[in-house]
This record gives structure tokens, sequence and C-alpha cells, in this order.
């Protein structure tokens, strides 16, 4: 594929919506924005979902399961055995579902991280993303729990079942799109001991993918 950069990606990180486009530059979404976001984030999701039968339409319960299923390998924060037991579970769940899968192995500051891709269909390129790391432990709670490991149900976990979810959905032949589905990892360590945000999505960044629109989730929950 060719070097570019999207010309819109857009950022869901809880209830704060940021869009960053060549031309406005990064717009901060309000509430008065986000219906319209809304609007077209689903016509996003009927364009690649087609007409899929009941049985194939998103269901929030099997998101749910995903969610437990991470949640029980407790937290993972990037470089430990339970993110190798996360990563393991992301790559067959979606090998199941029929997509091609690619990683992409990294080491930062001595931790060996590992990007998944996965992609189907032929066409433009498309990329939903989300981290799938967890953080280390909790270093903005009250002083006597900084030091606990974070569980990550929300933060690292609830896009990831949404984007297992979606691969399970997805009626890509239907949207004459390639999609790429991405789970970064060594998101979530920025700020502590020298490291900074996303530098699984940097590592990935080296890859000059050309993509004609880039979503982010992250906090979902």
């Amino acid at each position: 594929m060719k070097t570019g950069k999207p010309p819109f990606r857009i950022v869901i990180l809880g209830n704060q919506f940021q869009m960053k486009t060549p031309f406005l530059g990064l717009v901060k979404m309000t509430m008065r924005n986000v219906c319209d976001f809304l609007i077209a984030l689903i016509c996003i999701a009927l364009v690649l979902s087609g007409c899929n039968p009941r049985d194939q339409a998103f269901s929030g319960q099997m998101a749910m399961s995903h969610l437990q299923k991470l949640c029980s390998f407790g937290p993972h924060p990037v470089g430990s055995s339970s993110q190798q037991r996360v990563r393991a579970y992301i790559t067959h769940t979606l090998q199941k579902l029929g997509w091609e899968v690619q990683e992409q192995e990294f080491t930062y500051k001595g931790i060996e991280g590992c990007n998944i891709f996965a992609f189907k269909g032929k066409g433009k390129a498309i990329l939903i993303g989300t981290h799938y790391d967890t953080r280390p432990y909790a270093d903005r709670n009250p002083p006597e729990s900084r030091n606990q490991p974070i569980l990550g149900a929300n933060d690292g976990n609830s896009g990831t079942a949404a984007l297992l979810e979606l691969a399970r959905t997805l009626d890509v032949d239907k949207s004459g799109l390639q999609v790429w589905l991405a789970f970064f990892d060594a998101e979530d360590r920025g700020n502590l001991n020298g490291w900074p945000f996303s530098v699984g999505a940097s590592f990935a960044a080296e890859r000059n993918l050309d993509f004609v629109a880039v979503i982010v989730i992250d906090m979902i929950g």
C-alpha cells in the first residue's frame, strides 16, 4: 500500500469526542455535535454490515462475553504473561472468524510488545482500532491504592471486546472496502518510568499503510 495519511481520524474516548482532519485540524466535539457524529457512525456501520441476518447483528451480550473473558485474564500490561494470554485469545478469535491475522512484535525499553492486525476485503482500506493492554498500576487513584494493578474492564478491555464482536458481524464483502482491525499494545504505560503513550501505535505507523479513514475507540464501557 502507498504511504499516506487518512483524510480524517475519529477518536472516541469515553464521553469525549475528537475528530482530526487536514482542513480543520483538531475538532473537539461537544454534545451538540454528538448526534451528528452518531448518525455518521451508524451510516458507516450500516454500509459495513449490509443486510446481515439477525444472528449476525451486533450483540451486546456477545461483546459482554468477550469482556468477561478478557477480564478473567486479570491485569495485563505490556510485556506480562497475562498479556500473552490475551494476545492468544484475540488472535484465535479473529482467525476462527475468518480474518487474516498479522502480528507486529516490537521491543521498547527492553519490554516486548505485539500489535495485532486483522484484515478482510478488497478496495480502499479503512482501519478500526483500539488498544488491548492495561495500565500497570492506578497512579491516579488516592495514595492508598495507587500501587494496585488495573483490571482494565473499561480501559483496555471494552474496546477490544467491541472490536471482536464487530469482527463477527461486519459484512466486509458488501462494503466494497478493505477493513482492518487493529489491536495496539503498549498504549497505556504513558508517563510511567519514562514511557510515552501509544508506543505500539507509533510502531504500527512505521508500516506506512494507507487508509482513507481511521476510527479509534477506547473506554466505551
